[in-house]
């Protein structure tokens, strides 16, 4: 019975220490995510200031052509 216990102890300090790593992982995508939807942003306004509406496709061949 102890050798049982002992193992679900074991079990439960892994998965404890995976539910971090995973918590830390996603806590850093979200910073991540948080900085392009702000960099997204900034851009459509830089866009908007332009005064171009991004709708416009320039429909040349490129420079090497």
């Amino acid at each position: 019975m102890e050798k049982r216990i002992e193992d679900l102890e074991v079990r439960f300090a892994f998965q404890e220490e995976c539910v971090d790593a995973l918590n830390n992982q996603q806590h850093a995508q979200q910073k991540e995510i948080d900085a392009l939807q702000r960099e997204v942003a900034q851009l459509k306004q830089l866009l908007q200031q332009s005064g171009g509406s991004g709708d416009e496709i320039i429909d040349e061949p490129p420079p090497h052509y």
